[in-house]
């Protein structure tokens, strides 16, 4: 899909609900640049060569822990560090955005959440998520969870402002059916989350 007065920069993936796309507006051609990794980690990294420091946006999509294995929740955690550790250690930006499927907010943290909430002790990025606001509302519970995460890296924490979560639906995405012949939207369970950074 294409937005009028913007690019895009896509990871295709052939399973279903799979994939990723970073929508660019247009006066940013040719200052982003696309930083190639192996297709076993879902995500899209582009950097931004003209901001100081240089700034690394990196979007993603992390499996569902219980669709996979911890020995494949640690290497593809492994990896995700690696390349982390590689940006921080340039003295370079990192915003690191998507859907993580590691909720935050529990009192019982899973395998996942254990890595990530080890990686932020570490005090090289910081999340910014409120965790009473949740990110998904499960459909079938109307529970809340926080798994739609953002971590910055600290050299731009004061150049970051509040996390927002679209709570009353004015931009996350929807599809349009017709219930008794009336178009209506159907809302995604994931809240649409937005961050503003001046760099």
């Amino acid at each position: 899909m294409n937005f009028q007065g913007h690019h895009n920069f896509n990871f295709f993936d052939k399973r279903k609900f799979h994939g990723l796309t970073a929508v660019c507006g247009n006066h940013l051609k040719g200052k982003l640049l696309r930083i190639p990794h192996e297709d076993t980690i879902e995500l899209v990294h582009l950097l931004h060569k003209e901001t100081e420091p240089a700034t690394n946006i990196i979007g993603l999509y992390l499996d569902v822990e219980s669709r996979t294995t911890t020995a494949k929740i640690l290497e593809t955690w492994t990896k995700l560090k690696v390349i982390a550790n590689d940006i921080l250690e340039r003295g370079e930006a990192l915003i690191l955005i998507g859907d993580m499927n590691r909720p935050v907010d529990k009192e019982k943290p899973s395998y996942g959440t254990k890595l990530l909430n080890s990686l932020l002790e570490e005090a090289t990025l910081e999340l910014i998520n409120d965790l009473k606001t949740p990110t998904r509302i499960d459909p079938a519970t109307n529970m809340g969870s926080v798994l739609d995460l953002c971590l910055i890296s600290k050299n731009i924490s004061k150049a970051t402002k509040p996390l927002k979560v679209d709570t009353e639906r004015l931009i996350t995405p929807f599809s349009i059916s017709k219930i008794k012949g009336v178009p209506t939207p159907k809302y995604t369970d994931h809240l649409a989350i937005t961050v503003e950074i001046e760099v």
